[in-house]
């Protein structure tokens, strides 16, 4: 559910959140839209019934366990309206061409006069193999086309044994990768219930 970020201490059935962030646009569930120009639009949306000012944050990975804090500036938006602020991944082309995993955003705009917020829902990403055109998907296609995040298919490749390999978007217990068939049974390997 988008805006699953809504935070605020009131009580639940008083509160009505006024705040809303989306990716523009929706995502198939089985395939990856390209960008135009690695610009990937998300809508504010101010509800509220007087203009506010809303400070906005991109948190941003490329495949690895860092996360990027990316300010992406203030806005005032009217009363009962949104705007469109573009988070701009060609600006992170050296960390886009050595990703290995896919990549994941999360927008995030806070109301400066309540400190009321909204993020938007995870979008993950790549740039195909040979480009920095950077595709972005939604968590069903990340899983049902892109391996859980291993786009590259090198946890088939590396046949498990490179350190470090395994990245935490792989390990989403809902995605097996490829194990070579041994017919040894690991005592160390987790159970994993879905």
């Amino acid at each position: 559910m988008a805006g699953d970020g809504v935070g605020q201490c009131a009580a639940a059935d008083a509160f009505v959140p006024t705040v809303h962030v989306e990716l523009q646009g929706l995502l198939p569930d089985t395939e990856a839209l390209p960008t135009k120009g690695n610009l990937v639009p998300f809508r504010i949306e101010n509800s509220a019934e007087q203009p506010a000012e809303f400070d906005v944050t991109a948190f941003v990975d490329f495949g690895t366990m860092y996360t990027h804090k990316i300010d992406l500036g203030t806005l005032e938006i009217p009363a009962g309206e949104s705007r469109t602020v573009h988070l701009d991944l060609g600006k992170s082309a050296a960390e886009i061409e050595k990703m290995k995993y896919s990549g994941m955003m999360r927008v995030v705009a806070r109301r400066l006069d309540t400190g009321e917020w909204s993020g938007s829902e995870p979008v993950f990403f790549h740039a195909p193999v040979g480009t920095q055109a950077v595709s972005i998907y939604s968590e069903a296609a990340l899983h049902a086309t892109y391996r859980g995040g291993d786009f590259r298919g090198l946890l088939a490749k590396a046949a498990m044994d490179e350190v470090g390999v395994v990245t935490t978007r792989v390990l989403d217990a809902s995605y097996t990768p490829p194990q070579p068939n041994d017919g040894l049974e690991s005592d160390l390997a987790p159970e994993v219930t879905p």
